[in-house]
């Protein structure tokens, strides 16, 4: 990639920054060519003329019914064979290549869908050479994810016969559809027609969205039928798992508790203070209400409350001798006045639990769940890796020239 411009703007600049915020967003593919997928529908380019709010709803309806049929029109038109990496890397007629997997071209504008807002802004503020730069920026942060997906796509074009994979591509619209449905309800708009509306400001499409949603769903589909365990765990296996892992499963004592914090500078000095508080666990020890001198005589947050103060850790406090006395105390004692700071403090001990080891009958089947996530997730890795081994992928052809 080139240097970085030196008198680019503060936009560009922190595009890094921006990068790291899209660590979040989900990338999904969309690719071309019988053999995998069919091809997704052409995203508007910025470049397009956009529809305008007043676009039809009818219009947009049929566009957005009509794209199954237009993807089955490029396949077979458009199907791209053993042209060469060379061929496919030059103008294609549904877009500029961020990627080639086996001879099949990933789309720049497909990489690019989770990020089109960001773009949008980023072409209105910068000029071209910057803005082609930035946007290969924020296809490198995607690109491996289409490039996975794609593999994952071709793995299971390869698996089933065409009439399976038709068969799933058609199991798997009511699940586009929901999905779809989710997009509206976000955007709150009410039919498919309005939706395309909305999409096509951000230069999107209902067509796009739909193709994209079915591709992440199929490649989810043959992750699971390739790396999900088919097994259980048996007891043995997860009783051995909870013995080597114990201190995981280890619940630290903890104690609810009362306070009151009577300050010095608010009851006449150091002394009279301490007289106070003295005078306070007396009362307190012959049954007077700690809820009620609290409210009468504390400070802080937790007078108005009666001094109750909520689970706390055991060696999670400051002050080690208050720490000490509220796990030493029995349940429902008083302390004696501590001296802390600018205050004396007098706490009392309402609940307590003892440090302990959660049961294995509590932890067993979140300890299965765990064994079977770290199980599928070794799965995937492996099949990615063999999927990447055997295939030819280059990566932003534009570098070759």
């Amino acid at each position: 990639m080139d240097e970085p411009l030196r008198s680019a703007p503060p936009f560009l600049l922190g595009a890094t920054l921006f990068l790291s915020l899209l660590a979040g967003c989900e990338g999904t593919g969309s690719k071309v060519k019988d053999p995998v997928v069919p091809p997704p529908p052409r995203r508007i380019s910025m470049d397009d003329s956009v529809a305008p709010s007043t676009a039809d709803e009818a219009t947009a309806l049929a566009a957005a019914e009509n794209a199954d049929e237009e993807i089955r029109t490029v396949s077979s038109s458009g199907e791209i064979n053993d042209t060469g990496v060379a061929r496919i890397a030059s103008p294609h007629p549904h877009g500029e290549v961020a990627a080639v997997v086996n001879g099949q071209p990933i789309f720049y504008d497909d990489v690019l869908v989770p990020a089109t807002p960001q773009l949008k802004q980023a072409k209105a503020q910068l000029s071209p050479a910057e803005y082609k730069r930035f946007r290969r920026m924020v296809a490198e942060k995607f690109i491996e994810q289409y490039i996975e997906q794609e593999l994952l796509l071709q793995a299971l074009r390869r698996k089933l016969k065409p009439e399976q994979f038709d068969g799933l591509q058609s199991a798997l619209n009511k699940q586009v559809d929901e999905e779809l449905k989710k997009q509206m309800k976000s955007l709150g708009v009410s039919s498919i027609g309005e939706l395309e509306v909305e999409l096509r400001k951000s230069e999107l499409s209902v067509e796009v969205m739909r193709h994209k949603i079915r591709s992440q769903k199929m490649a989810e589909q043959f992750l699971a039928s390739k790396a999900m365990p088919r097994d259980g765990f048996d007891r043995p296996d997860l009783l051995a798992y909870y013995r080597d892992h114990i201190e995981d499963y280890k619940v630290e004592a903890r104690v609810r508790w009362q306070q009151i914090d009577l300050e010095n500078g608010k009851n006449g000095g150091p002394k009279a203070t301490q007289e106070l508080a003295q005078d306070l666990v007396e009362q307190l020890r012959r049954g007077a209400d700690f809820d009620g001198l609290a409210r009468k005589h504390s400070s802080g947050p937790t007078a108005k409350t009666g001094g109750i103060r909520d689970w706390t850790t055991q060696g999670s406090l400051a002050f080690g001798e208050v720490d000490q006395a509220l796990f030493e105390l029995p349940m429902g004692g008083v302390s004696e006045p501590f001296k802390i700071k600018d205050s004396y403090w007098i706490v009392k001990v309402l609940d307590r639990d003892e440090a302990h080891y959660k049961p294995f009958e509590e932890v067993q089947d979140a300890i299965k769940e765990d064994l079977r996530r770290k199980q599928f997730s070794k799965s995937v890795k492996e099949l990615l890796t063999e999927l990447r081994t055997n295939a030819v992928i280059w990566m932003f052809p534009e570098d070759k020239g």
